[in-house]
């Protein structure tokens, strides 16, 4: 049997910590910075409502 010594950092793994990966002098930007507004995704209810009135079709 191979007797495979232990990989104590686990980076073999898919993992990497990421203290080393972030450097201390890095700024990270406020999220206002990052994201903005586009409105709002949903209509108003008023564009929505389907209004039947028998009279109007004629």
């Amino acid at each position: 049997m191979i007797d495979l010594p232990e990989n104590k950092y686990k980076e073999g793994l898919g993992f990497s910590p990421s203290a080393r990966s972030i450097k201390p002098s890095t700024v990270i930007e406020p999220i206002k910075g990052i994201f903005h507004s586009a409105g709002f995704i949903h209509t108003p209810a008023e564009a929505n409502a389907i209004i039947e009135n028998s009279s109007e079709e004629a």
